[in-house]
């Protein structure tokens, strides 16, 4: 399978658990079908088979005022980050959930959008890799 055809069923795979009437940012497809670069400690959810869809699950259950939808977790803690689809649809914000807590408390920080979220993921990365300063998740 050539990366073009896993980022094609990745896809797939996102626009299927998405709720109804929601389409995630074009930047945020683009990464998708171009192959999801490496953002360890942080992981792509739809990278494995039904964590995009078991997290969904977790967070509308804990979460039943927010309309919560996860693309990536870091593996190192329960934070999970995803766009409320109350909000904005063109380019919504991305927020920074933290699973397992209660209601009212879950919010750990956000992003203006994809990009801003990715650059910040990918700065993470350099670190956690060693490829930049003494990492700080």
């Amino acid at each position: 399978m050539t990366s073009d055809s896993a980022g094609a069923v990745r896809w797939r795979s996102v626009l299927a658990a998405a709720p109804s009437g929601f389409a995630p940012p074009d930047s945020f497809r683009e990464v998708v079908l171009g192959g999801l670069p490496q953002i360890s400690p942080l992981i792509w959810l739809v990278e494995v088979d039904g964590l995009l869809e078991g997290w969904s699950s977790v967070l509308s259950e804990q979460y039943p005022g927010r309309r919560l939808v996860p693309f990536a977790k870091n593996s190192l803690t329960d934070d999970v980050f995803c766009w409320d689809i109350g909000e904005r649809h063109d380019d919504p914000t991305v927020h920074m959930i933290h699973a397992f807590t209660d209601a009212g408390w879950e919010e750990r920080g956000h992003w203006q959008d994809f990009d801003e979220w990715l650059s910040d993921a990918l700065s993470v990365h350099r670190r956690w890799d060693g490829r930049d300063d003494a990492f700080d998740a």
